[in-house]
């Protein structure tokens, strides 16, 4: 007897087949989310820097 995980390979890609495109929509929302972090933590970094920055009174007040 040949051991093996229990999945045969043939059924398992004939079976990802028709789920390739929402694999192709995770990949591309992974992508997106992975872009809006980057954003945010650009957008903290400024806010940081922002905070640490000296409060410049307006003098027209």
């Amino acid at each position: 007897m040949v051991k093996h995980s229990g999945i045969n390979p043939e059924i398992s890609i004939t079976h990802c087949r028709p789920n390739a495109l929402p694999l192709q929509l995770s990949i591309v929302n992974c992508q997106l989310s992975t872009v809006n972090y980057q954003r945010s933590t650009v957008n903290y970094q400024l806010s940081t820097i922002y905070q640490g920055l000296p409060i410049i009174v307006n003098p027209a007040q």
